[in-house]
């Protein structure tokens, strides 16, 4: 009886543990939801483009692997073979390069990730989706969105949103144009080449992308995550 006892013990616990180990919970990095396909080489030297299968949906990142002053690139810009930068001209430069190596989508996903403590060695402030579309990809397959406002004269009276949610601005044609973490209390907006801010108002983001026609909430789908991680587990 103590043999059998014991016997089912084991069986339960074994079950417990094979039903948990794919679980929202146990997925501790997004390295479990991607793969890199290939580095695609650019015609700026440090700034490849990275073919990503995220959640078996492809999708490409531009990647800055170091600063430095493109001298040639500065005098084809300005159409001046012997233009000679000045220290400060440099920095700036530099600078610029630095700030917009990442874009909004980029720096959403990086501000949502660390805020569930998932890790996350893709969206950094060094890489940035290549088009607008590649967003469209990460919420279909990773994301659930759970509110829609329509926005009326460049603002939005009716939104209000969850805390730790992905807001979306998508235009007429529903391309999704910008992308915001909302923390609760704070929009944490990338623009461009300009460093991040945190934006108490949603109305202050809708002067910069006016043509907005609809905003958007999203949250982690977890069951999609499991999913994904649960077949590709079960094909390894």
């Amino acid at each position: 009886m103590d043999k059998l006892i014991i016997g089912i013990i084991v069986i339960l616990t074994f079950q417990q543990a094979t039903s948990q180990d794919v679980g929202a919970d146990n997925i501790k990095s997004t390295r479990e939801l991607y793969f890199i396909v290939d580095t695609i080489q650019t015609k700026y030297k440090y700034n490849p483009t990275l073919r990503i299968n995220w959640m078996d949906s492809i999708i490409e990142l531009n990647y800055t692997t170091r600063i430095k002053y493109d001298l040639e690139q500065a005098r084809k810009f300005r159409r001046d073979s012997t233009y000679i930068p000045s220290s400060s001209d440099t920095v700036k430069m530099n600078e610029l390069w630095r700030t917009g190596a990442q874009n909004c989508h980029s720096y959403a996903l990086e501000k949502f990730f660390n805020s569930i403590h998932l890790a996350d060695s893709l969206f950094t402030k060094w890489t940035s989706l290549k088009e607008n579309r590649y967003m469209n990809s990460i919420l279909v397959n990773s994301f659930t969105k759970t509110k829609s406002f329509e926005t009326k004269r460049k603002k939005c009276k009716e939104c209000a949103f969850d805390k730790g949610s992905i807001i979306v601005f998508r235009n007429k044609w529903g391309t999704p144009i910008h992308t915001v973490y909302y923390d609760g209390q704070f929009f944490h907006s990338k623009y461009g080449t300009l460093p991040a801010k945190a934006e108490h108002n949603i109305d202050l983001i809708l002067k910069i992308y006016w043509d907005s026609t609809k905003i958007e909430e999203f949250k982690l789908d977890d069951k999609k995550l499991v999913d994904f991680v649960k077949i590709k587990k079960e094909k390894s």
